[in-house]
């Protein structure tokens, strides 16, 4: 029997968890072997010379045909790669995505609809930003994911505050 792993941060709750479930449940039904795994439990040793996988402080002794990948384990789905797994949404395309302005120019390349996005690789002020966004807009740090580092600005202290949290910005016009 076929068997994948889906490897994720929260193994008990959340939207990520219930949508895994729901994945798990529909490949059951087809017969498919799926394991729900919190990646931050895998752990490497060397014993005798070889890079050991352990889960749970055991060792891990039948890897999966397939992981799904849904969070920031780069190391544990390169060793996995290495080991002849199959990767869903590895670990390049990771941290591809995570990178905004980079995601904004491969849907741009595709004629897929963005707002005004604008990459600001040195600081600028509250005005020019309006300037060349018009007001409100989101200011967001270019790495990332989740909705982290996002700000909605109003006003010069909304934007002052938002830009004080990171060095690279991206603001971005919410309107289409």
């Amino acid at each position: 029997m076929r068997e994948i792993w889906i490897l994720q941060k929260e193994i008990f709750e959340g939207f990520i968890y219930q949508s895994s479930i729901e994945i798990k449940k529909y490949l059951s039904d087809k017969g498919v072997n799926v394991e729900i795994y919190d990646y931050r439990a895998f752990k490497f040793d060397i014993v005798d010379g070889v890079e050991v996988l352990y889960y749970r402080n055991e060792p891990v002794n039948n890897l999966p045909s397939v992981v799904f990948a849904r969070g920031n384990c780069y190391k544990l789905m390169h060793y996995l790669h290495n080991h002849g797994v199959n990767i869903i949404n590895g670990f390049m395309n990771m941290v591809h995505m995570k990178d905004k302005w980079q995601t904004y120019l491969n849907l741009k390349d595709l004629n897929i609809c963005q707002p005004l996005t604008v990459n600001f690789r040195k600081r600028i002020d509250y005005d020019e930003a309006v300037r060349v966004l018009g007001s409100p807009f989101i200011v967001k740090y270019r790495f990332g994911a989740q909705g982290n580092s996002v700000y909605l600005v109003h006003n010069n202290e909304e934007y002052e505050n938002a830009i004080s949290n990171f060095y690279f910005d991206i603001c971005v016009n919410p309107s289409f």
